[in-house]
Formats: structure tokens, C-alpha cells, sequence
């Protein structure tokens, strides 16, 4: 959500004098400014909803989430369901829609993958995980009118360090193209060890 000041501003102010809690802990995440201040209802409820999206982002369907966050929070089935679904919600607004919270789940699941592929040496894996994530953020398709607005990952940094003649070497998987093939050989000989050029390029481009 980016607002102009003058309609930030008059958000805020509403949020402030007839907020919900939801309102408020959605702006909370949204604002950096310090009007706004939870109660200490709406910061456990927001602790709450953080753990239950966090569980989600982490292999835990929403029924294997339920017991985690009754016993770590001491509250109902049924406020956990509530805390679910609201956290759901809060970031899928954040991120336009609640499709777009399953998609962004999903994409961590996948960058998970792709660093336990890293870990067994597995480049069959990592290629199936780096084309999940490009599936999921749609960069295959060249139509803007279906395209994800970027400033939804336009953090995103998805980084290999390796160390490389005792230096650490950094590549950005999503910048994988721009990346000088001197560094991307460094990167690959550290993971897999020493590799002739064709044998990086096949790797690069299986």
C-alpha cells in the first residue's frame, strides 16, 4: 500500500480514531510512525497472527498449525482458527490479496527446497526450485496485465555465500543472468567443486 503523504496521513488519523484492531495492526506493519502504538491486546494479537503465518511459511498446514499455536498461546481451537485466517488476511492485504499470502508461503517453501538442494549438492533440485519460485512470482510471463505488482518483492534477496580462496563470494540467485561468469564458476567450484567451463555453463543452464 503506497499512498501519497497527504492520504497516508488521513489513513493514519483513521486508523488512530476508529481503527479496529486488525486496522491497527495492519498499520502497524504498513507505517513506520509512532502514533501508532498497540495496546497490549492488539500486540499479542499481532504476535499471534506473526507465529501463525510463520508456521505456515515453515511446511505447517493450517491443521497441523492449530495445536502449535493453541499450547504456545493457551487459546482456543477456535481463536486459533481465527488467528489463521486473520493472519492470512493481513499479509495477503499487505500483499494485495490473500492469494498472493499463499503465493508468497508458497515461494518461501520453494527457496527452502532449493537450500536443502544447495546443501546435497542436488542441481536437479535446485533447478526445480528455482523454476517453482519463477513460476510463482510469474517472471515467465511477459504480459503486465498478469504480472504481480514488483514492490511486492522488491526486497527480495535471495543470496548463496560461499567462501572462494578464503573469501566469502555473494550471488544473488534472482540476478543470476547479470552475474559476471567469473563469479558464478567461483560460486559453483566452492559448492560442487573444481569444474571445467563447460561443465559450469551446463550446470548455469540445465
Amino acid at each position: 500500500m503506497k499512498l501519497p503523504a497527504k492520504a497516508k496521513e488521513s489513513h493514519i488519523q483513521k486508523v488512530i480514531q476508529e481503527g479496529t484492531s486488525f486496522d491497527k495492526i495492519q498499520a502497524s506493519f504498513l507505517y513506520d510512525d509512532d502514533r501508532l502504538v498497540l495496546s497490549h491486546k492488539d500486540q499479542e494479537l499481532k504476535e499471534r497472527w506473526e507465529a501463525a503465518f510463520s508456521l505456515l511459511c515453515n511446511y505447517h498446514s493450517n491443521e497441523q498449525s492449530l495445536p502449535i499455536l493453541m499450547q504456545r498461546f493457551g487459546i482456543s481451537r477456535a481463536a486459533a482458527y481465527r488467528d489463521i485466517a486473520n493472519a492470512k488476511q493481513l499479509f495477503g492485504d499487505i500483499t494485495q490479496s490473500n492469494k498472493e499470502a499463499d503465493r508468497y508461503i508458497l515461494n518461501e517453501l520453494a527457496m527452502k527446497t532449493f537450500r536443502m538442494a544447495v546443501d546435497n549438492h542436488d542441481v536437479e533440485g535446485m533447478n526445480r526450485a528455482i523454476s517453482n519460485m519463477i513460476k510463482l512470482k510469474r517472471l515467465d510471463q511477459n504480459d503486465p496485465a498478469n504480472a504481480i505488482d514488483p514492490s511486492m518483492f522488491e526486497k527480495d534477496e535471495y543470496m548463496i555465500v560461499v567462501n572462494s580462496g578464503g573469501r566469502p563470494v555473494k550471488l544473488d540467485l534472482m540476478k543470476m543472468k547479470d552475474t559476471p561468469e567469473a563469479s558464478r564458476k567461483q560460486v559453483l567450484e566452492a559448492a560442487f567443486g573444481p569444474a571445467t567451463d563447460v561443465e559450469c555453463e551446463e550446470i548455469m543452464n540445465s
